[in-house]
């Protein structure tokens, strides 16, 4: 199971994937809404392929500082 997998079982939404500005945005978006908000590196949220233990590289390219945005609401 992922790290993103289990923040959803804890009651996170998956909102999106972003990197600099666009990040930055959507977490203030997100607690302007009243709601937590949750980081993870988007290679913990990947699956392991193969039986590996984690993500160690992307065919797509680079994809150092990009992040996964989780929410809920504030309780």
């Amino acid at each position: 199971m992922t790290r993103g997998e289990q923040l959803v079982e804890e009651g996170w939404c998956r909102r999106f994937s972003a990197a600099g500005e666009r990040l930055s945005l959507g977490v203030e978006s997100f607690e302007e809404m009243g709601h937590e908000v949750c980081l993870l590196d988007i290679a913990d949220d990947v699956p392991a392929a193969d039986g590996e233990p984690e993500c160690g590289h992307c065919s797509a390219g680079d994809i150092s500082g990009l992040k996964v945005i989780f929410s809920r609401k504030c309780q």
